[in-house]
């Protein structure tokens, strides 16, 4: 199981992205409520301290996960980086544009306190903040709904033979 959490070689199939998922929202839904039962939330910051241990141990098999997700659909695990950096880039450079060209000025975003008024956002920075998070939900769509190639593909092996090449089941539920 632990090969499985944290290996990112081989595939994952669609039941155990959406199981890992299932048990990650079921860890982290745990961990809210006890931050706020054991008095760990903290308001200002809008996340406690079991929240943030979460996060942190499921950092590495989300990326696992995901980047053996990929090799299922028969694309590199690098994708995941890329596409990470496509939605920074697009984020940085439309918000840059905008402001340069003076569709948004940000600085009326803060109240009197110095804090963000949400209800003074134009939808330009709306718009800005979807375009850059489509190729991300996109690659999201991808991981969860659509299916994998049949049969072996360039990722069952890896250096010194993957886990399928050795006879091995690389699913830790399967019989």
């Amino acid at each position: 199981m632990l090969r499985y959490l944290f290996s990112p070689y081989g595939r994952t199939n669609r039941r155990g992205f959406w199981l890992f998922i299932g048990i990650y929202i079921a860890v982290t839904a745990l961990s809210m409520l006890g931050d706020r039962e054991f008095g760990f939330y903290n308001a200002e910051l809008d996340t406690g301290l079991l929240e943030g241990l979460v996060s942190i141990v499921f950092l590495w098999p989300s990326i696992a996960v995901s980047v053996r997700r990929l090799h299922d659909l028969g694309y590199s695990g690098w994708w995941l980086l890329w596409v990470m950096l496509i939605s920074i880039v697009l984020l940085i450079g439309l918000g840059v544009l905008t402001a340069t060209l003076g569709f948004v000025d940000f600085e009326t975003f803060l109240d009197a306190d110095g804090q963000v008024n949400t209800d003074a956002i134009p939808a330009a920075v709306w718009g800005i903040l979807a375009v850059s998070a489509a190729p991300y939900l996109i690659q999201m769509f991808m991981l969860a709904f659509v299916g994998g190639q049949e049969g072996e593909n360039r990722f069952d092996r890896h250096a010194g033979g993957g886990a399928r090449a050795r006879g091995e089941d690389t699913q830790p539920w399967n019989e």
